[in-house]
């Protein structure tokens, strides 16, 4: 499960060596630069926002201590907010983001006076006419709030930069629930747009590289 997540956690794990000043005792290694294996002992001393980034609980303020304190958990705990949209690893839950997120989109661009909206897909979500003006809008959809960052590959950055205008229109803290059945269902969210929208390459992080493997084995291995 943590090397499905590999690109995201390596690129975590990096911030928080940069956040921290002297050793941060990762529980895990980027062993050989391929996949992700047990720190041993650090795996004691685990980050709290690697425990956001892998796991569904809320966090708890944090309470005054000594004589007099409250012992039990604090009652107005607040649900984890992320920093970025991160790489969802439920396949159902992503799909329904992403397609409530460009539900929502279109509903936006409706109330702005859209008077054609056409759901494409790839290399970006929607075609827009608005106002005589064809538009190109990139979606991102998330259950994390205020989130500082997406996830985009290299022909949604490539078309941003080709074609003018392109909207990024994020969708955070939708709601996504499982009922019985297993069926997911989401609710909520808030949109945010930005406009004429072009990905400078220093907001771009990669979180994974492509290898290209040698025409030959070496001799002798």
């Amino acid at each position: 499960m943590l090397n499905a997540r590999y690109g995201e956690l390596v690129g975590l794990l990096d911030e928080i060596k940069d956040d921290i000043e002297g050793t941060p005792y990762l529980p895990f290694q980027n062993y050989g630069g391929r996949e992700l294996r047990a720190q041993q002992g650090y795996l004691a001393k685990f980050p709290t926002r690697l425990v956001a980034a892998l796991f569904d609980l809320p966090t708890v303020e944090a309470r005054p201590t000594g004589a007099g304190a409250a012992s039990t958990p604090a009652a107005n705990a607040s649900p984890r907010k992320s920093k970025g949209q991160g790489y969802m690893a439920d396949a159902q839950v992503r799909t329904a983001l992403e397609a409530h997120a460009v539900a929502m989109a279109k509903e936006y661009y409706l109330a702005a006076g859209a008077t054609k909206i056409e759901e494409l897909g790839k290399p970006y979500d929607l075609r827009v006419m608005i106002d005589g003006v064809e538009r190109h809008v990139e979606v991102k959809g998330s259950s994390g709030e205020d989130i500082e960052s997406v996830q985009l590959t290299q022909g949604e950055v490539d078309h941003a930069a080709d074609w003018q205008p392109t909207d990024m229109l994020v969708v955070d803290a939708i709601s996504a629930a499982r009922d019985e059945a297993g069926n997911v269902t989401t609710s909520g969210g808030t949109v945010r747009l930005w406009s004429e929208w072009e990905p400078a390459p220093s907001a771009l992080r990669p979180t994974h590289l492509r290898y290209s493997l040698p025409d030959s084995i070496p001799s002798g291995v």
